[in-house]
């Protein structure tokens, strides 16, 4: 795993317990779901008066057809991940997320994974 954080970056306008948890609970179920050898990424930056983290695999451990699937509640999706439990997880993310005012979205990755992505609003 590796961690780029971006410079001169803002304070979230989060409950840090919180903002902890969903980064944990991201991380580690990518970390559960890509095989030996395999990585991730965590980036940090600022995009205006936002804060975006983007977690990146450099492969996919999703079937396609259930990229869509993976926030909505409920959806087990465990039989098609190489490990159970993250689809649950990753609603989670989403719950958290939008608790601290901020979105989750997924994406392909140019790593040929896929990208989590993650925004909050900067601190005034």
């Amino acid at each position: 795993m590796t961690l780029q954080l971006g410079d001169g970056l803002p304070e979230v306008n989060a409950d840090r317990l919180l903002l902890h948890r969903l980064i944990y609970i991201a991380t580690e179920s990518a970390l559960l779901c890509i095989a030996p050898g395999g990585n991730i990424r965590l980036e940090t930056k600022a995009d205006g008066q936002q804060v975006v983290f983007h977690l990146i695999s450099d492969e996919q451990f999703i079937a396609e057809d259930d990229l869509e699937l993976i926030y909505q509640d409920f959806e087990l999706l465990g039989k098609r991940f190489r490990k159970p439990g993250p689809a649950l997880a990753l609603f989670h993310t989403r719950q958290i997320a939008e608790l601290l005012r901020g979105r989750s979205d997924v994406d392909y990755s140019p790593e040929g994974g896929y990208c989590f992505t993650y925004t909050f609003p900067a601190a005034d």
